[in-house]
């Protein structure tokens, strides 16, 4: 199946309509995962492929009875990646399934699409993901109905809203984005002190590993902050946002550099955040990055 985002269905959770006995192994290749340090790029790589993806198309799943393999973005697989799916994508096996997403079909492989069902998936109801939320993850009623309608009814991004709450990183975010925008090119290296600062206060392992971790979940939620900015700078009309209490710092942010500076930093952050899942000195990462983002900054 290929799912045509459109309006977007985020992590597709809306997207798992196959029949299935028992439950399902999910197998989740995306963009910049990490199968080794050296790993490089924001792209889906043909070891993905071959590492996680063909070896189970020969091995008869030892729980449940489906392996359904979600390939997020797909658009980004490179051409090594795709050539290695076509095959098993045309004849899987009896008990696996493949999930396509992708905001553009255009951008993949004609042997790619051509070996999918289209589907194209919006937003779910804001009152049916508001019930969702307080089903599944116990949510007050309120606060899941404040959560529904801030997503946008994309169930990906309103799960991340809701980790972000539970984690307390959200309040972390929107104070640090209050900083943010109105920090000057010169207060580059400060501005990563209290960022290194914020991750360190959100982690829950102790360890390289652990600090590690909880700096690449927060510049990933930075990149998310910078696509709202770079969202303000370039449409007037109605959007979802990414960090929807940061709005403000996000607007005033957008009004200090154009379009062109905010689509580098998002992308810039992304790039961070890989190379610190990676073996990257994690100082030098964020050091880099601020001074980047706060430079030419008006």
């Amino acid at each position: 199946m290929l799912c045509e985002q459109g309006t977007g269905c985020d992590e597709c959770l809306s997207c798992r309509r196959f029949e299935s006995d028992g439950h399902p192994d999910f197998v989740s290749i995306y963009p910049g995962q990490k199968l080794d340090p050296d790993d490089k790029g924001d792209s889906i790589q043909i070891k993905a492929i071959r590492r996680l993806v063909l070896p189970r198309a020969t091995t008869v799943p030892s729980s449940g009875k489906r392996v359904v393999v979600l390939i997020r973005e797909a658009e980004r697989m490179l051409p090594g990646a795709a050539d290695a799916l076509l095959k098993t994508l045309e004849e899987p096996p009896p008990w696996m399934r493949f999930l396509l997403t992708t905001e553009n079909a255009d951008r993949l492989p004609s042997t790619i699409v051509s070996r999918c069902s289209p589907i194209s998936v919006g937003p779910v109801a804001v009152v049916e993901l508001a019930q969702g939320l307080v089903d599944k993850f116990e949510v007050a009623e309120e606060e899941a109905k404040r959560i529904a309608a801030e997503s946008g009814g994309h169930p990906g991004r309103a799960f991340r809203l809701l980790q972000d709450r539970q984690t307390g990183l959200a309040d972390e975010m929107v104070a640090f984005a209050s900083a943010f925008a109105q920090a000057k090119p010169i207060q580059a290296l400060a501005l990563g002190e209290s960022f290194r600062a914020l991750a360190d206060s959100c982690r829950e392992e102790d360890g390289e590993k652990g600090g590690r971790l909880a700096m690449a979940q927060c510049v990933d939620m930075l990149a998310r902050f910078l696509r709202d900015v770079m969202h303000f700078s370039v449409r007037k009309e109605p959007f979802v946002l990414e960090i929807p209490r940061a709005a403000a710092f996000a607007k005033a942010l957008s009004e200090r550099a154009p379009v062109c500076h905010w689509t580098a930093s998002a992308a810039a952050a992304i790039e961070a955040r890989n190379a610190i899942f990676g073996n990257a000195t994690v100082r030098l990462q964020i050091d880099a990055l601020f001074t980047r983002v706060l430079t030419n900054l008006a």
